[in-house]
């Protein structure tokens, strides 16, 4: 007699985004102008030549991304935290600034107690 057919994994459950997230986990604030770090400087971020969904997509994916800023065909791909925006010179008026506030590369808020 062979041996019977030993049953097949049932595949696992893919993760559950934080709670207060939308159902497909990653949400963006968008702010108008240049992402800046707390401190108000431009923090760490690489930069590349592709149009503004491929940016959103690539930070949604590199899982040090913290934010993205977009504008003019320039995307730059933010890993330092980007809470602030700066609107003011030529260069930042058509940029805009979008902060990951919900997904995997954002530290959960301290419940207020």
């Amino acid at each position: 007699p062979s041996p019977s057919p030993s049953p097949s994994p049932s595949p696992s459950p893919s993760p559950s985004p934080p709670s207060g997230c939308p159902p497909w986990g990653i949400a963006y604030s968008l702010k108008d102008g240049c992402c800046r770090t707390s401190s108000g400087d431009s923090g760490d971020y690489t930069k590349y030549q592709v149009d503004e969904d491929t940016c959103k997509s690539m930070c949604s994916n590199i899982p040090v991304c913290k934010g993205y800023e977009y504008g003019g065909g320039d995307c730059e791909i933010h890993t330092t935290a980007v809470p602030n925006a700066e609107s003011v010179g030529r260069a930042c008026r058509d940029k805009k600034c979008y902060e990951q506030i919900c997904g995997p590369n954002v530290s959960p808020s301290p419940s207020p107690s």
